[in-house]
């Protein structure tokens, strides 16, 4: 798996879709126009979550990716579409989002990936299927988001072939919370 793994240490991971490149120059050139105090995410952590799984043991982990990944390699790959940006919630909101066309094709692989990892999951699992999403900007102070433009229509992006998810670790280190990569599933090519 090319994992390094510690003995019983507990390691926070979540699932993810990567964000294509073509996406990711949409949500750019969008934030290149807002103003630059916002709080925005650099792009290289942007995802769009499949299932956050909380604290997984080392020892649990292999397995846990062997499970996955005999079940991504049946899943089709699917299409997704770029939908707008926008606060999130809308009455006193905490984020700002790309939001993201809701897919049956998402929701599948979100409930598969939750069967799968039900049995190394520690904490209180999701219920209901997630908006899919992409998180630009985390406000944890006052904005005022009436300096943001808002698109009034779709965001003009070519639909995102998801083609695999990506397990995730969060890392926390001096500078912050970082996102490492510790394995990649291929879904079924299409």
């Amino acid at each position: 798996f090319g994992i390094c793994l510690q003995e019983n240490r507990m390691r926070q991971l979540f699932l993810t879709i990567p964000l294509s490149e073509s996406w990711q120059q949409s949500i750019q050139d969008w934030i290149h126009l807002q103003p630059n105090y916002f709080p925005w995410i650099v792009s290289e952590k942007r995802h769009i979550t499949v299932q956050y799984l909380g604290s997984i043991s080392d020892e649990d982990i292999p397995a846990m990716v062997e499970e996955l990944q005999s079940v991504y390699c049946r899943i089709p790959s699917f299409f997704l579409t770029l939908f707008s940006v926008c606060p999130f919630p809308s009455t006193n909101p905490r984020m700002i989002w790309a939001k993201v066309k809701q897919s049956p094709s998402f929701s599948n692989l979100v409930t598969f990936s939750r069967q799968t990892t039900n049995l190394y999951v520690l904490e209180r699992p999701e219920e209901g299927v997630p908006l899919p999403h992409i998180t630009l900007s985390r406000l944890g102070g006052q904005y005022d988001l009436t300096d943001l433009s808002f698109p009034t229509s779709r965001m003009r992006s070519p639909m995102m072939h998801v083609k695999r998810v990506e397990l995730w670790e969060t890392v926390r280190t001096q500078r912050g919370k970082q996102y490492e990569v510790l394995n990649s599933f291929y879904l079924e090519a299409t």
